[in-house]
């Protein structure tokens, strides 16, 4: 079972993920500014998810697995297609 806490840190995830594709789509759309917004938003998400993170010192294997495969996609996201598609 998922503590509270890395259910928090999950919510942070999907929140920072959200925000990159709500960039990649306003992006599409030739919404520069609010592409650039959620992107910040993104960002700050993602720093904040290394926050909780970094304060879970107790996790099971099945947490640290978890993690471990959500987090490279949202990155990709977040720090290569976000900023990629502004190119």
């Amino acid at each position: 079972m998922l503590s509270l806490a890395v259910h928090w840190a999950i919510s942070v995830r999907v929140m920072g993920l959200a925000s990159g594709l709500l960039s990649v789509n306003l992006v599409l759309q030739w919404q520069f500014q609010a592409a650039m917004l959620a992107l910040l938003w993104a960002v700050i998400f993602d720093q904040i998810k290394g926050w909780i993170t970094s304060d879970l010192s107790v996790r099971t294997e099945e947490q640290k697995l978890f993690v471990a495969k959500m987090d490279p996609p949202v990155d990709l996201v977040i720090f290569a297609a976000g900023p990629g598609i502004f190119c």
